[in-house]
């Protein structure tokens, strides 16, 4: 029965703040469109900040979520904002979301952990059992997918955007975008510090080392990629004579 009782407060608990967000998008002239049947519990209402108006936002919650206290929701309106959030999934503290008339996808069991920061004017899809440590920073501005059980350590970034940049006198966020999307393939693991950039393939089974500089083009299934700019530098496996767990 407590149990039960407890589902049923963060139940209504998450009613709540939807009926607020709801009210604060309609002053904007936007529509919210909520499928979260078992809500979510929340260690605080997460915070809000807009943007713009119109267009509309979709949140889609799965069984068993969990937002840590300090969640942020930033919203750019006009377009159609996306958020899914996978059974399971829990944040830490301070988690940032960004939505930029863009998606955000997270498959179930994904952890992020405190600080860390997820924008999205594109589709941003992280995949089943995801860790992402503490203060990792994700911008999509077309198409990033991180796949089921990769895992990004402390302090990572991953893009698929810069700007150009030519050397003189003219403002660097004036110049051009230049845009490419990245995939960091299954059960790969990228170590901390470490910074991902556009149009790189990081293949499955794989190991980013702690500070390497990944750029774009194909980096191989099941090898350890190191150095700025990070290249291969050996295949995966036991070297010691000891055996897979």
């Amino acid at each position: 029965m407590i149990t039960r009782a407890n589902e049923a407060r963060h139940r209504l608990r998450f009613r709540l703040w939807a009926l607020f967000l709801r009210a604060q998008l309609r002053r904007r002239g936007a529509v919210l469109v909520v499928d979260a049947p078992h809500g979510a519990r929340m260690d605080s209402f997460p915070h809000l900040a807009f943007d713009g108006a119109g267009g509309s936002v979709t949140i889609r919650i799965g069984r068993g979520v969990k937002l840590g206290r300090a969640t942020h929701l930033d919203l750019s309106l006009g377009g159609a904002n996306v958020l899914e959030i996978g059974d399971a999934t829990y944040f830490l503290h301070g988690v940032r979301l960004q939505l930029r008339s863009g998606a955000i996808r997270l498959a179930a069991a994904v952890n992020l952990r405190d600080g860390v920061v997820l924008k999205s004017e594109g589709e941003l899809v992280i995949g089943y059992e995801v860790p992402i440590s503490y203060g990792g920073a994700i911008h999509c501005v077309e198409r990033i997918e991180i796949e089921d059980r990769a895992g990004l350590a402390e302090r990572v970034t991953v893009v698929d955007s810069d700007h150009s940049h030519y050397g003189d006198d003219r403002y660097f966020l004036a110049q051009p975008l230049k845009i490419a999307p990245v995939r960091i393939g299954a059960n790969a693991f990228v170590c901390a510090n470490a910074v991902i950039t556009r149009g790189a393939h990081v293949g499955a089974n794989s190991v980013i080392a702690s500070g390497a500089v990944v750029g774009a083009g194909e980096h191989p299934e099941g090898w350890l990629v190191a150095g700025a700019p990070a290249q291969p530098v050996r295949a995966l496996g036991p070297r010691d004579g000891t055996r897979p767990s």
